[in-house]
Formats: C-alpha cells, sequence, structure tokens
C-alpha cells in the first residue's frame, strides 16, 4: 500500500525477519497420564431408566431420534416428580425441557468437573438419578458446573454416556 505521492508503507507490527516457533506440549512416549485430572463418575442417565422403569424403557431404542429424546425427558422429569414416565408421554417437548430446568436437583458435587463421552473402559456408573440429573443439567459443553445455570445438555437429550473428571489432589 502506498501513500499519496510517497513511499510503500511497512507494516511495522510484524518486521519482515520474525521468526515464530512453536513447541507444543506432549507426554513422553510410553507414558501415560491423566493431566492432573481423577475419575470422578460415570453418568448414563438411560441405565438409571432402565432400573428404575425396565418396560417402559425399552421405548428408548425407538429408532426416531425426537421421540427418544422426548422419552428421555419424560424419565428425567419422571424422577424428579415421583410418577410414572408414562403419564408424561403426552406432554409437549417444550414443556418437558422447562419443567426439568425449573425442577434441576441440587447435589453434593465437585465445584467443577470437566466431561468427556464414556470410554469402553468398564467404571461403576451413578447408580443415583437425582445425582445423574445434577450433572446433566449443569453440564455445558465438555464442562459441569453445579453452582451454574440449569441447561439441557446434549447428554442428556442424546443419552450419551459421559465419564467426569475433577482436578487431582496435589500431592504432599
Amino acid at each position: 500500500m502506498r501513500a499519496e505521492g510517497g513511499p510503500p508503507l511497512a507494516n511495522m507490527s510484524a518486521p519482515p525477519r520474525s521468526t515464530l516457533v512453536l513447541n507444543p506440549f506432549k507426554a513422553a512416549p510410553g507414558r501415560a497420564t491423566n493431566w492432573g485430572l481423577a475419575f470422578c463418575a460415570r453418568v448414563d442417565l438411560d441405565l438409571n431408566l432402565r432400573a428404575l422403569w425396565p418396560g417402559w424403557a425399552r421405548g428408548l431404542v425407538h429408532p426416531e431420534p425426537g421421540r427418544r429424546r422426548h422419552l428421555r425427558l419424560c424419565g428425567a422429569l419422571a424422577v424428579l416428580a415421583g410418577v410414572h414416565p408414562a403419564s408424561l408421554e403426552h406432554e409437549l417437548f417444550e414443556t418437558l425441557c422447562d419443567d426439568l430446568l425449573r425442577r434441576a436437583p441440587a447435589a453434593d458435587l465437585p465445584p467443577l468437573m470437566l466431561a468427556s463421552r464414556a470410554t469402553a473402559e468398564a467404571r461403576t456408573p451413578e447408580p443415583d438419578p437425582l445425582r445423574a440429573l445434577a450433572i446433566l443439567t449443569h453440564l455445558s459443553g465438555r464442562t459441569c458446573d453445579p453452582a451454574g445455570t440449569p441447561l439441557l445438555s446434549e447428554a442428556l437429550q442424546e443419552g450419551h454416556a459421559i465419564d467426569l473428571w475433577t482436578a487431582e489432589a496435589p500431592r504432599a
């Protein structure tokens, strides 16, 4: 770019002789690491619903994703309301969402947890459906903040089992 009647303007924010070097951080080869995180819980709402209502929960394998999502919300709200989920199936999806977020349970959870899709590694899932719902209604992306505003997480709607991780206690 030229100034009117003058020499070309130079970009002084990045002189031409600047060199940028990136050194990515990675674990040493052959050495397993947990990156300072400790396993906290595995949450699988579908498993909780199958334990509570085995006959009804067979509908969670319905071929239509929208129907599975609706049934999952019926089950979650039924856990909170203490009713059978079949009694909620006539409710609109939006009504179920609003009721679930309004009644989102609180639980004694670590202040912040990181979430990842559950791996094939055998882990005992969270047996308490109320604690599972407290986690799933406070999950945003890959973080779970129990003190935050209740949300309708993808894991809750789609039925993904998740593993939760907390900061590892410092070693003395």
